[in-house]
């Protein structure tokens, strides 16, 4: 069958993989072949998709069954998954393994090994059937931690950093390793990208209150100083920080630097497969889908809107931090 497939996906100029019984059709233009699927659009960014005939007596014919419930549609725009793993730009981990991976180290650095053991068990043994053999949490913490190597690669500046912090947590620190890999001194949880007009009536104002509530922030105003290279500077930012709060105005739109570095902080987002870039639109609901439309990578995008106080968009981020604490979220 895996021939037959693989000439019919060639002859659409479609792509053939498998693994197992997951079998994957991929494209590297606009439009999917209808001679493998005809999609449709249910819903505004709702996709389906119903297999050709010729496809299903290819499956058929070879004595399978098509699995109905796991036929979908996975545009370029959106995260591609294939057998879990991520797959837009290469083979990438889902960010929720790395968030819960991360939050794990973190529960035993703030609470102890023992206390994220007992934990663990609550939360994810309620239901495991040999009730005389616990898993360990710290065995499948390190098993986290070699997949996401494995996946993402052995000199990964992500998989480097938490297998670090888990060699500091056992007392067996890693050797060789380039400090600038692991090292959090120059970390961020934010970093603003705007344009200069919204500096004092939207920047400034959100830069105070998110560092008030103990959030660090990568602010250009106070990062770049005279004879820094703009370029090398507004790179390290970006890759030091979690989140990429993006202020699109009016004056955000018309500016090629600025679109300049959200096409950046996209292409970070995408590869990774963890959410980054958080859109705070400023301006009309009029003005707002004009944004969109010239924007269609944040057209599908929850953002919100500035309003002259930044108290919401402050607790916003505090959650979204808060939740990277807490395992399983």
């Amino acid at each position: 069958m895996a021939g037959e497939l693989r000439r019919f996906a060639s002859e659409q100029g479609a792509i053939y993989t498998r693994y197992a019984d997951d079998i994957t059709f991929s494209v590297r233009r606009r439009g999917f072949p209808q001679a493998i699927a005809s999609i449709a659009e249910a819903e505004p960014g709702i996709f389906s998709a119903t297999l050709s005939k010729s496809l299903i007596a290819i499956i058929e014919n070879n004595g399978f069954q098509v699995n109905d419930a796991k036929v979908r549609i996975q545009p370029w725009k959106r995260s591609q998954r294939v057998t879990g793993l991520v797959v837009n730009q290469g083979p990438n981990v889902p960010r929720r393994f790395v968030r819960r991976t991360r939050a794990m180290l973190h529960a035993w650095d703030r609470h102890g090994l023992d206390a994220a053991q007992a934990r663990f068990v609550e939360q994810y043994c309620g239901d495991c059937h040999n009730k005389k053999v616990m898993p360990s949490f710290q065995k499948r913490l390190q098993g986290n931690i070699a997949y996401i190597g494995q996946i993402r690669g052995r000199d990964d500046a992500i998989y480097l950093r938490l297998l670090t912090k888990y060699h500091q947590l056992i007392g067996d620190p890693i050797l060789g390793v380039p400090a600038a890999m692991t090292s959090n001194k120059d970390r961020r949880d934010v970093f603003i990208c705007h344009a200069s007009e919204d500096k004092k009536p939207v920047v400034e104002p959100l830069v105070e209150a998110l560092k008030k509530v103990g959030v660090s922030v990568w602010y250009d105003k106070a990062e770049i100083r005279w004879g820094d290279s703009l370029t090398g500077k507004i790179n390290d930012g970006l890759a030091s920080s979690r989140y990429v709060i993006v202020v699109i105005s009016n004056s955000f739109i018309g500016k090629r630097w600025t679109r300049k570095e959200l096409n950046a902080a996209l292409n970070r987002e995408i590869g990774s497969g963890e959410t980054s870039v958080l859109p705070l639109m400023v301006g009309s609901p009029e003005e707002i889908a004009s944004y969109q439309s010239q924007l269609p990578l944040q057209a599908d995008k929850l953002h919100l809107r500035w309003s002259d106080n930044p108290d919401a968009i402050v607790q916003e981020i505090k959650q979204l931090l808060a939740s990277e604490e807490i395992p399983g979220t």
